[in-house]
């Protein structure tokens, strides 16, 4: 499906119209569709974005950015067993990523995750494309499960630490400056085939 991208606008496509409510929501709150628009929804960007739900008797659903930085920095992303989100080639900020879905980071594409206090990064799900994973913000993001992905992870600021686990980012590792990354625990570790290390 093809739609032009507009302003405040993120598209979604639920398989069955049978599941909307359950399968996308806004603060845990079915989303109103609007017909006229079929398969995009206008929301509030102040708002957290679940999709998709971890009930498998309800069809797979995607959300797809359309502009830059469409939720609040501040929203919490969820991505459920049945959703996938995907970034195309823009960028979003968010205060927290979880769930089991799948992260599609596009071309071009980043999802920055930022916080100014200590935060536990705990999504699991399957990680696609070339795209990048940012660490933003000047809080601890604390990682003590396997990370892979395709692409490019970027520590912009703040500190990473790694508990006892690997980041794999199959393009580069990157630290900016002023940033930081500590190898805490026994087996912590980065795999990368660019290391690019600018911070401390």
């Amino acid at each position: 499906d093809v739609y032009t991208a507009g302003e405040g606008e993120i598209f979604v496509r639920p398989t069955l119209a049978l599941v909307y409510n359950y399968n996308l929501q806004l603060n845990g709150q079915p989303i109103t569709f609007d017909t006229i628009l079929f398969g995009r929804v206008k929301y509030d960007v102040r708002r957290d974005l679940q999709v998709g739900t971890d009930h498998a008797v309800f069809q797979p659903c995607f959300a797809r950015l359309g502009v830059n930085e469409a939720l609040s920095p501040n929203a919490k992303l969820t991505i459920a067993g049945t959703g996938s989100f995907l970034t195309s080639a823009f960028k979003q900020t968010v205060a927290e990523l979880s769930g089991t879905g799948l992260l599609s980071l596009d071309a071009g594409g980043t999802l920055a995750v930022g916080s100014s206090s200590t935060f536990n990064f705990q999504y699991s799900g399957e990680i696609v494309g070339t795209g990048t994973l940012e660490k933003t913000g000047s809080g601890m993001m604390i990682r003590s499960s396997n990370l892979h992905l395709p692409g490019t992870f970027n520590n912009a600021a703040g500190t990473l630490a790694i508990d006892g686990a690997t980041i794999k980012a199959d393009t580069a590792f990157s630290n900016q400056p002023g940033a930081e990354v500590h190898l805490v625990g026994l087996g912590s570790s980065i795999a990368s085939s660019t290391f690019n290390n600018l911070g401390d």
